[in-house]
């Protein structure tokens, strides 16, 4: 099935101007993100996005391909969650496609209504880069898992 949206929980709060009620023109902490699946309007960017994810992982799969050892019998293993395979993705990323995927994803959500902080002000670029690193990775993997790579993971899935 898939989602129309998620929730994230940043690690570090942020601080954005409040729009609503009594926090309406004043900074506010918060660490909760909603981010929204992307609209006709962001097919080419989310497109973008998706092929240089696909050329990255083939590009890291010859690289990790190596002889099999151990039993060929070998019970499989329940499979990662596809942002463990962002962060090895982007490990062994020796092109930096996976940098210039980030760039555009950052361009993707902040550029649109596709990430509310607590659900209602919209995501800038200047908050966006207050982000950790890790959290960073984690919702690119999400938002991957959920908006951009459904078949990805669906073949994932069906491999383990």
């Amino acid at each position: 099935m898939l989602k129309s949206s998620f929730e994230f929980n940043l690690s570090e709060p942020i601080k954005y101007s409040g729009k609503k009620g009594e926090s309406q023109g004043k900074f506010v902490d918060s660490s909760l993100l909603v981010l929204y699946g992307p609209r006709a309007a962001q097919m080419a960017l989310a497109s973008k996005i998706k092929s240089l994810f696909y050329a990255t992982f083939k590009s890291s799969e010859k690289e990790t391909t190596a002889e099999p050892t151990g039993s060929v019998d070998e019970p499989k293993k329940p499979g990662l969650e596809i942002e463990n395979h962002v962060a090895i993705v982007m490990a062994l990323d020796k092109e930096s496609k996976t940098g210039e995927a980030l760039e555009l994803f950052k361009t993707l959500i902040c550029n649109s209504d596709l990430c509310k902080i607590d659900g209602e002000a919209k995501l800038t670029t200047t908050v966006f880069e207050t982000f950790l690193y890790e959290d960073l990775c984690e919702i690119f993997g999400r938002y991957m898992e959920y908006f951009l790579a459904q078949s990805f993971v669906r073949a994932m899935e069906a491999s383990t």
